[in-house]
């Protein structure tokens, strides 16, 4: 999970945009009604617009907008696809912009880049392609460590 709390200026309009990429392996979305990976199934990602007083993993009245989300039935990649959205009904107003994702299911790899809000460019870390393929080999290596353990102390 990523978030960023962005100043929405009074007075003017707000439109912004975010790159989001995903490659997920199983083929398979399932959007359990919480983003943990103790639900079990569970394999999707979003972006939500939350109210800063949410709990970071809030997918209820915290979520004031709904930019992306995966749903069961979704295609399993999506390239490099820019989503255009409008704070302006937040002008005056600090909210939370907040990327996610969980799976439990097997690798599902999801990034967002070049989040921009007007001229500006926001300051939320994102991953390059080859910070992604790190990541999910780390994630990966972490998994079949935790998965052999798991198996030595069954027996």
């Amino acid at each position: 999970m990523l978030f960023q709390d962005v100043e929405v200026p009074q007075g003017q309009s707000e439109e912004c945009s975010v790159i989001v990429y995903y490659e997920n392996t199983t083929g398979v979305f399932v959007t359990a009604p919480d983003l943990s990976y103790l639900t079990v199934p569970n394999q999707q990602a979003r972006i939500d617009i939350m109210d800063p007083s949410a709990g970071d993993f809030d997918v209820g009245a915290g979520v004031l907008l709904n930019l992306f989300q995966t749903n069961p039935g979704d295609p399993v990649s999506l390239g490099y696809t820019e989503i255009i959205f409008d704070l302006t009904q937040f002008e005056g107003e600090t909210v939370r912009f907040r990327a996610a994702e969980v799976d439990n299911l097997g690798v599902f790899n999801f990034a967002i880049d070049d989040v921009r809000c007007g001229d500006r460019v926001a300051s939320i870390p994102t991953l390059g392609e080859w910070g992604m393929i790190a990541m999910a080999g780390a994630l990966g290596l972490a998994g079949l460590i935790f998965a052999t353990r798991r198996r030595t102390l069954a027996a």
